[in-house]
């Protein structure tokens, strides 16, 4: 299973910034499934389309189906400038899981 989060983020801002994205899938024991992550710089009054792909092994999908497993997927985003010295990232989990 492929999931794919396509973004196309603005900086309208004075300074350059370094955005990092990194998303997760994990199981309900917190044991990452699969994760994949990217940084890019945007310009002042720029932008700059990326994507992220994740692959969900089949086994895995199997697995979920057959035992009703739930998880989490994990986004995290960072932004930094100034060399790095300054910025934040903010984490967001999302709870779910397979209906049988």
């Amino acid at each position: 299973m492929k999931l794919r989060l396509d973004a196309d983020p603005v900086n309208q801002g004075l300074l350059g910034i370094d955005l990092s994205m990194k998303l997760a899938v994990r199981n309900f024991e917190n044991v990452t499934i699969v994760r994949n992550s990217t940084m890019v710089y945007i310009e002042p009054g720029s932008h700059r389309p990326f994507s992220i792909d994740l692959l969900i092994p089949a086994d895995e999908i199997r697995r979920m189906n057959q035992t009703g497993a739930q998880g989490f997927f994990e986004l995290e985003l960072g932004i930094r400038t100034l060399g790095g010295l300054v910025g934040f990232t903010n984490i967001i989990g999302i709870k779910g899981g397979i209906d049988t």
